[in-house]
């Protein structure tokens, strides 16, 4: 986030981090947070921006605790806003996108919204909301998350992200087959394929690593706080990766797929490619750099015969290495 945005950019930001904070945040806080997102500003225009947005008629009110007065943003509630035909379908398909996860914690609020707003509208409105349920279907497998999963770890991990606080957890390896202590500096909770996955630092590693959720025993805050590295990037942490899986060796991938199965990786497969080349006799070479190959090769398995690997030799020998046991299951 940049250090010029609008006065109204930044007090909506104000906004969510109140929002994000059960017990409301001080001046001295705020202005904190501000200043790690990289928005330079005094003080004396955080207190500003809060006089602003109350007289605004935004719900913010003052609690005095000790010597220090915090901010708490109240629920607030949104009148009926008119929707186009389009505008209607599209809060459809959000509540319908939404509807796998709305048990959670972090957006139940966000699903209740969006049904009260639903229910709120006039009747001949909701009435074609609900009748789009006839027309249009949202296939929620790839987004319904796992069960098996702790609503309050979850919850704990949010709250420590919202204030930068450092967590403790009993993590259970699945490599190694055993059960860790670690100190977490929690970035963002991501949902991947199904599962919720923790991005942080692991002091105990020294790096930011994942951590699938289902796999902590349990999770709670310290009372250390953080500031996430300035060199970190979320859009470069996941920018080589295949799935969730990575090697701190980065790959350039070739595989070439025979003119049968071209047309199939063009129209299914090819959000994956870095690169496309077709090739005169119709075949197709699938290129990528990758960290890291353990999730590609049952992925380049599942093709069979109708996929090679050019490059790297590694990734080459791994898939004959993996064909040759299965070879010898089925002999």
């Amino acid at each position: 986030m940049k250090g010029n945005i609008k006065q109204v950019e930044r007090q909506f930001y104000i906004l969510s981090l109140l929002g994000s904070s059960r017990e409301g945040l001080s001046v001295r806080e705020l202005h904190s947070r501000l200043q790690e997102e990289g928005i330079k500003v005094s003080a004396r225009t955080v207190r500003r921006d809060l006089d602003d947005l109350t007289l605004a008629n935004f719900p913010i009110f003052e609690e005095k605790r000790g010597s220090c007065t915090y901010y708490v943003l109240n629920s607030m509630e949104l009148r009926p806003v008119p929707f186009s035909i389009n505008g209607l379908i599209g809060l459809y398909f959000l509540k319908e996108l939404l509807y796998p996860v709305s048990s959670l914690p972090v957006i139940q609020d966000a699903y209740d919204l969006i049904f009260r707003s639903i229910e709120d509208l006039p009747r001949p409105d909701r009435k074609f909301i609900h009748s789009l349920r006839k027309q249009l279907k949202i296939d929620h497998l790839l987004i319904d998350p796992e069960e098996d999963i702790s609503f309050e770890i979850l919850e704990t991990l949010r709250e420590a992200i919202a204030e930068n606080r450092v967590v403790k957890a009993s993590y259970y390896s699945f490599s190694s087959d055993t059960v860790t202590e670690r100190e977490i500096e929690p970035y963002y909770i991501v949902i991947k394929n199904r599962h919720y996955y923790l991005i942080g630092h692991c002091r105990r590693r020294g790096e930011v690593r994942d951590f699938r959720v289902s796999r902590f025993h349990c999770v709670e805050p310290t009372s250390k706080h953080f500031r996430k590295k300035d060199s970190f990037s979320y859009a470069d942490y996941i920018r080589y990766s295949w799935n969730m899986v990575k090697d701190k060796e980065i790959y350039d991938i070739k595989i070439k797929f025979t003119p049968r199965i071209a047309r199939f990786v063009k129209e299914y497969e090819s959000w994956r490619a870095g690169r496309l080349k077709e090739l005169p006799d119709g075949s197709l070479v699938f290129s990528r750099r990758v960290a890291g190959f353990e999730e590609i090769i049952p992925w380049v398995l599942s093709f069979g015969g109708e996929a090679e690997v050019l490059n790297p030799q590694e990734l080459r020998e791994a898939v004959v290495g993996h064909l040759k046991k299965m070879q010898s299951v089925y002999m």
